[in-house]
């Protein structure tokens, strides 16, 4: 249940030289990589079967794919590119990443996240993401000198969400390994690293072998390495030298448009984002290398490392450029305009992943967002209601099936005073000037846990000509200046970047809706509120997600946190009824922008200094089904009869119905409702007549 409510299911590539070769030619004479299911099919499981079956337990759907093993062929980039995330595993062999030679197309074509397991694929002379290539094999936790933990030198990253940690010398180390010795095959090497500083009986070897500028260091690894000139027996295990300590990198991440290879040639911009998370086991080779070695690639990842591992791809997906949104987010604050400064609100951090927003509590205008002093009036006013928001180009809802949803982990990182009025997350349609927003109400008590709103007045300026600053204490807008924008009321449309209403106010629903019941009456997930003193350190992971279906929109909201594995869910048990009538609602049938909104006026415990929120790991997806259509029918002679596949989507149902004439159908006798089987379904089934006429009919 925990893993399901904090967890986004991706489709994951998995690239090993494990499991067949290809060989069919592509267009440009080069033979194609093999695409092939996640688990060996002969019963001998693939020795990196572990993290393929830590994904899938993870709820993720994994495809395997074997890469040529010298380049690339061009037909195999658009399929690469049609999943999720790729994670290049330690098995592989890193001649198809030796660009000098082969080609850039692992950099600049894959346009999807990529995860790398491998040190070796990162240096100076494959994917070129260091200056140099300094690399030793760790042996794991087998190390007797050297800690072998991870320290954290970016503690407060994602990925490290719920790791243990310890001060050492100023610095946060985890309190376990992540990286652990393995039993099989003996002779492993452990993981191998990239370091960037050895000690050699204490004396420094002034090593000089840094991340490509624009690269950030995440982890680092203090270990005692292996000989890396020595070939290590079946069935021994290896000795590290006692008198070497290196510091290695563990995890980087490098966003996109990186340039690296500065090195070796002008310069190639990565084309999305790239991390290294280095884990899997090395091969027993140290001065030869088999490639590919089939005993390389072993699963090495402790409890912590596993969940460091499930962080990396939830935080990488994250990063996909699918998602629609820009890496900038936009603000609407009225007294920033008002008053000719900066305003209440402050983003940092920002990537289309995310943003750290500042909210000040009261006498905005007059607070200095450096130093947090007040000027010298000393009055005090009602804060602004700062919306936080994105527009992009519109995504169609009008069609049965398609779907619009959105996940996001949220940390408040100042307490809050008690309110029954804290966060809300809606979409928007900037066509009718109508938005539909969850409300996550929950603090020190009251309030529903999750509950829904509706409005159609997003840009709204009560119909005034903005002049100069006068303010009512009450928090409405007076006559101020013109706020950069056309001066338009709730009933003349939308102005693009004037959010002044948004998932403000609004009905709950259009006549004819149920309105959610169960929603919780107060509780929240685990006993943790959002801005509760004392546990600020939870994350709190929020979805919202609108599906068109018969009628409506099926609209379902969920809150997590990462204290427990409660959750609440709160959804329309019959479809929402989007229409632009009566007044006050509208269509929801494009979908063009999104945004946050902290409702108090006093929201922090620190008074007139106000606190920030941090949203991470934000997704968009947009879900448009496939069309239905069977896409196969063949003749099998062992039942003598057909065999029908079609596109399907996971939780339809299906009937195979017959007719002589075209015209009257009804069900195959002794037939019974037909399962997806996923993506595509197949259905054999002998024949009944000659003669006749079948088809597939959606339940």
């Amino acid at each position: 249940m925990s893993l399901a409510a904090t967890v986004h299911a991706e489709r994951i590539l998995w690239v090993s030289d494990n499991g067949p070769k290809g060989t069919e030619l592509g267009d440009d004479g080069i033979v194609r990589g093999a695409f092939y299911p996640a688990s060996a099919t002969d019963g001998t499981p693939y020795v990196d079967q572990g993290f393929v079956d830590l994904l899938i337990a993870a709820g993720h759907s994994v495809t395997r794919f074997n890469p040529n093993s010298t380049v690339m062929s061009t037909n195999d980039v658009p399929l690469i590119n049609s999943y999720d995330l790729i994670i290049l595993g330690a098995a592989l062999n890193s001649g198809p990443f030796n660009l000098n030679a082969r080609g850039a197309k692992w950099n600049t074509q894959i346009t999807k996240p990529m995860i790398v397991t491998k040190s070796t694929l990162i240096r100076r002379d494959r994917m070129g993401y260091l200056i140099d290539n300094k690399e030793f094999d760790c042996a794991a936790d087998a190390s007797t000198t050297a800690s072998g933990k991870l320290t954290l030198l970016n503690p407060a990253h994602p990925i490290f969400d719920g790791i243990g940690r310890t001060t050492v010398a100023g610095s946060e180390v985890m309190d376990n390994h992540s990286v652990i010795r393995v039993a099989s095959p003996a002779n492993n090497r452990g993981a191998s690293v990239q370091y960037f500083k050895l000690l050699i009986d204490g004396a420094d070897q002034a090593i000089v072998n840094t991340v490509e500028p624009g690269g950030v260091v995440l982890a680092s690894m203090d270990f005692n390495p292996l000989d890396p000139g020595v070939n290590i027996p079946a069935g021994q295990a290896p000795a590290v030298f006692g008198s070497h300590v290196a510091t290695g990198y563990a995890i980087v991440e490098w966003p996109a448009g990186t340039v690296v290879r500065t090195t070796q040639v002008e310069g190639e911009t990565i084309a999305s984002y790239r991390l290294l998370f280095a884990c899997g086991t090395r091969d027993a080779s140290g001065s030869v290398t088999a490639s590919p070695n089939p005993q390389a690639g072993a699963m090495d990842l402790s409890a912590d490392g596993q969940r460091l591992f499930l962080n990396a791809v939830k935080h990488a997906a994250a990063q996909n450029p699918k998602r629609i949104l820009s890496s900038t987010w936009g603000e609407w604050d009225y007294k920033q305009y008002l008053y000719g400064g900066i305003g209440n609100l402050v983003l940092s951090n920002q990537t289309s992943s995310g943003f750290t927003a500042w909210v000040a509590t009261n006498d905005v205008d007059v607070l200095n967002n450096t130093s947090l002093a007040l000027g010298a009036d000393g009055q005090i006013e009602v804060a602004g209601r700062p919306a936080v928001f994105q527009e992009f180009a519109p995504l169609d809802l009008s069609e049965v099936g398609q779907k619009v949803s959105a996940t996001f982990d949220l940390k408040i990182n100042n307490p809050m005073v008690w309110s029954d009025q804290f966060v809300r997350f809606g979409f928007g349609n900037t066509n009718n000037n109508s938005c539909f927003y969850l409300k996550v109400d929950s603090g020190l008590g009251g309030g529903d846990v999750l509950g829904f709103r509706s409005d159609a007045t997003m840009t709204d300026t009560n119909g005034q000509t903005l002049i100069s600053a006068t303010f009512d204490p009450n928090g409405n807008l007076a006559t101020a200046t013109n706020l950069n924008f056309p001066s338009k009321g709730p009933s003349e449309g939308f102005v693009s970047g004037n959010y002044s209403h948004f998932i403000n106010s609004g009905g709950l629903n259009p006549p004819g809706s149920v309105y959610p019941q169960n929603i919780g009456g107060g509780a929240y997930p685990n006993g943790v509120g959002l801005g509760v003193e004392g546990t600020l350190d939870v994350i709190h992971t929020i979805s919202l997600s609108m599906e068109r279906v018969g009628g409506g929109l099926k609209i379902v909201g969920t809150w997590s946190n990462s204290a427990g594995a409660d959750f609440r869910v709160s959804g329309y048990a019959n479809p929402y009824i989007d229409t632009d009538l009566p007044a006050g609602h509208g269509k929801l049938d494009k979908i063009s922008c999104l945004g946050f909104n902290l409702m108090s006026n006093d929201l922090f415990t620190n008074g007139y200094a106000g606190g920030t929120y941090t949203v991470s790991n934000f997704r968009l997806d947009y879900v448009v089904p496939p069309p239905f259509r069977v896409t196969r029918i063949a003749y099998v002679v062992e039942i003598d009869g057909l065999s029908f596949t079609w596109d399907s989507r996971a939780g339809e149902s299906y009937f195979l119905e017959y007719s002589s004439n075209l015209a009257d159908w009804q069900q195959v006798p002794n037939t019974t409702v037909i399962e997806s089987q996923g993506d595509s379904t197949t259905l054999e089934y002998p024949f009944a007549e000659q003669n006749t006429f079948y088809r597939i009919r959606k339940q």
